[in-house]
C-alpha cells in the first residue's frame, strides 16, 4: 500500500496492536510474572489474533496473481509454465527479506547480549526468545500463497479454511505428543500454528469487506458481540478448561476481540485520525511495527523484579495497568528512536526492516 492510500484508522489500529503486545511483555520480561493482575491481561486473550487478522488484511496487496501460462517448446517437447510461478517466487523472496533476516539478525544479536546458547534455544524453545512472530507469518504467506495459486474458486476457500483448522489442531496435547518425540514442536513453532485462522479472516474480510463492513455497521450483530465476548470472559477468564473449551475461547476470544477492536477504530476514525496527537502517535507507531517488535526485546527493563512483586502483593490492578502502561510506552519510544537511527542508512533499513530500496 503506498502513502498516499494508507488508511489511517487501520495504522493506528496497527499502533495499538503493537503497544499491547509490549504491555504483554511486561510482566514476562520486567516483572518475571507469566501474567500481570491488571485489566491489561484482557486484551492478551485477543491481541495477537488481532495482529495476525490485520496481516491477513494487508496480505490482499501481495497475493494476486496472473494466472495466463506461457508455452514454449525445447527440442520438441513442449513446456507450460503458468506466470504465477513467477510471482510466487518474487513474493517469496519478498517476504523472506522482510520478515525472516531480520529477524534472523536481531534473534542472534539477542541471544548474544543474554549469553543464550542460540543451538539449544533453537531446539527447545517453541517462542524462540520471543522472535516466532515474524517466522510464523512467514509460514502463513506461505500457505496462503500456496493455496492462493491453487484456485480462487469456492472450494479453494474452504479448503484453506479446513486448512486453518487442522492447523488449530495441532496445537493440542495428542498431537504435541506424537510430534514431541523429535522436538518437532518446539523447532517449527507449531502451537502458533494455531492463529493461522485469523490470519485467513482478515484476509478474507478485506476480500468481502463490503459485506464485513455491513456487519460492523449492524447494531444488533455489534450487541450481540459485545455480550458475547465479555459474558465469555466473565464464564471462563483463567478458569480450568477442558480442550475443546480451550479452542472455543481461542475462537470466541479471539475472533470477537479482533472484531470489536475493527469496528471500534472504523467508528471512531475521527480520533484517530492525523488532525489529533493520539492519531497521529499510534500511526506512526503503525507504519513501523516491525520495527518496535524486533528492537522492544531489547528495552524492556528485565530487573524490576522487585516491583512485580510489590504490585502483585497488594493486588491493585488499576495502578499495574499504569504502571505497566507507561513502561511499554516508554519501550516503544525507544524503539522508535533506534529505528530512526539505523534507518538514516538506507542499506541497514533495506536488511533490518525489510524497508524497499529506492532505485
Amino acid at each position: 500500500m503506498s502513502e498516499s492510500n494508507r488508511i489511517e484508522y487501520l495504522d493506528a489500529l496497527r499502533g495499538f496492536v503493537m503497544l499491547l503486545v509490549v504491555l504483554g511483555h511486561v510482566p514476562m520480561y520486567c516483572y518475571h510474572h507469566l501474567n500481570g493482575i491488571s485489566f491489561s491481561t484482557i486484551p492478551s486473550t485477543f491481541h495477537l489474533a488481532l495482529f495476525f487478522f490485520i496481516s491477513g488484511w494487508f496480505a490482499v496487496y501481495g497475493l494476486r496473481f496472473t494466472v495466463n501460462s506461457l508455452r514454449f517448446t525445447v527440442y520438441g517437447l513442449r513446456f507450460r509454465v503458468y506466470r504465477f510461478m513467477f510471482e510466487v517466487y518474487h513474493l517469496f523472496k519478498k517476504k523472506f527479506v522482510q520478515l525472516v533476516v531480520p529477524t534472523v539478525v536481531f534473534y542472534l544479536l539477542f541471544c548474544w547480549m543474554n549469553n543464550i546458547d542460540v543451538v539449544e534455544n533453537l531446539w527447545n524453545d517453541k517462542f524462540k526468545g520471543g522472535y516466532w512472530f515474524c517466522i510464523v507469518l512467514f509460514v502463513f504467506y506461505l500457505t496462503m500463497t500456496v493455496a492462493k495459486a491453487v484456485t480462487e474458486k469456492l472450494g479453494g476457500a474452504l479448503l484453506v479454511l479446513l486448512l486453518a483448522l487442522a492447523m488449530m489442531m495441532l496445537n493440542t496435547n495428542m498431537v504435541t505428543d506424537m510430534l514431541a518425540r523429535y522436538n518437532i514442536p518446539n523447532v517449527l513453532c507449531i502451537q502458533q500454528w494455531q492463529y493461522f485462522i485469523f490470519f485467513y479472516m482478515g484476509y478474507m474480510a478485506h476480500r468481502y469487506q463490503t459485506t464485513f463492513f455491513s456487519w460492523l455497521d449492524n447494531g444488533k450483530v455489534m450487541a450481540v458481540a459485545v455480550m458475547a465476548f465479555f459474558g465469555s470472559l466473565l464464564l471462563w477468564y483463567q478458569q480450568p478448561m477442558n480442550l475443546i473449551e480451550i479452542k472455543l475461547t481461542f475462537l470466541l476470544w479471539g475472533g470477537l476481540g479482533t472484531v470489536l477492536s475493527f469496528a471500534f477504530f472504523r467508528k471512531y476514525e475521527d480520533a484517530f485520525s492525523h488532525e489529533t496527537r493520539m492519531g497521529r502517535w499510534l500511526q506512526y507507531v503503525g507504519q513501523r511495527t516491525l520495527d518496535v517488535y524486533l528492537l522492544h526485546f531489547f528495552f524492556l527493563p528485565k530487573n524490576l523484579e522487585w516491583l512485580g512483586n510489590y504490585i502483585m502483593g497488594n493486588g491493585n490492578p488499576t495502578i499495574e495497568l499504569f504502571v505497566s502502561l507507561s513502561i511499554a510506552i516508554m519501550v516503544v519510544c525507544l524503539c522508535l528512536l533506534t529505528s530512526n537511527i539505523i534507518r538514516l542508512s538506507p542499506t541497514l533499513a533495506h536488511w533490518l526492516f525489510g524497508v524497499k530500496r529506492l532505485n
